[in-house]
């Protein structure tokens, strides 16, 4: 009778040790977050840090302070410029000529200056008149000119020059009597002549000033 209770717990023994070592089923493993790629910021285009200075006029037409600001607004429209403010250039070349100091230091933020002469504004010689019977008809062509120069803000070292030229051309008509010429309106055009010479300074001061100054 024992011998019968020893087998049979013996075979109890086995079934439980094989109900309790079958393996273990876990749940899988999450799958790794991965960080979503971050936008990289856009790249602004580098520029050129400019102030325009003073224009020198010759002719009693010619307005250099209305030339300064316009050179200003198209640089600034092109996109190629950061443009700062020309009261800025005055009062830095003011405090560097009191302070004794180098001018170029007190002009915050920009790098670069460009001045203006004025060589050529007005009528263009070439143009003439053609008169029949004392009506006289022409073309009239308006022309400015002018030499840039662009220097170093700190150094004072010039690093480039260049012409620029606005040419506009227009018909008038007239009515000449003995001698006297009568009726003066006419469309000169210099409105246009400055609109193309201000395309011309943005172009060649593009190509003149070096590398290095665009950031």
């Amino acid at each position: 009778m024992k011998k019968l209770l020893t087998v049979s717990a013996l075979l109890l023994g086995t079934a439980a040790f094989a109900q309790t070592s079958e393996p273990v089923q876990t749940a899988p493993a999450p799958a790794p977050v991965v960080p979503a790629a971050s936008t990289p910021a856009p790249t602004l285009p580098k520029q050129i840090h400019i102030v325009v200075g003073d224009f020198q006029c010759g002719s009693f037409r010619c307005d250099g302070q209305v030339l300064a600001d316009a050179l200003t607004n198209a640089l600034m429209q092109s996109g190629r410029f950061a443009v700062y403010e020309r009261v800025q250039l005055k009062q830095g070349l003011n405090e560097g000529f009191i302070g004794g100091a180098d001018a170029g230091t007190q002009i915050q933020g920009a790098d670069v200056v460009v001045v203006g002469t004025v060589s050529a504004f007005g009528q263009d010689a070439g143009g003439g008149n053609a008169c029949f019977m004392g009506v006289c008809l022409g073309a009239k062509t308006e022309r400015i000119t002018a030499n840039l120069r662009i220097f170093d803000v700190k150094s004072s070292r010039i690093i480039g020059t260049a012409q620029v030229e606005g040419l506009s051309t227009g018909t008038a008509g007239s009515l000449n009597i003995a001698g006297l010429q009568l009726g003066g309106s006419q469309n000169t055009g210099m409105d246009k002549a400055i609109a193309v010479m201000l395309n011309d300074a943005v172009q060649k001061l593009t190509a003149t000033i070096p590398a290095p100054y665009y950031r």
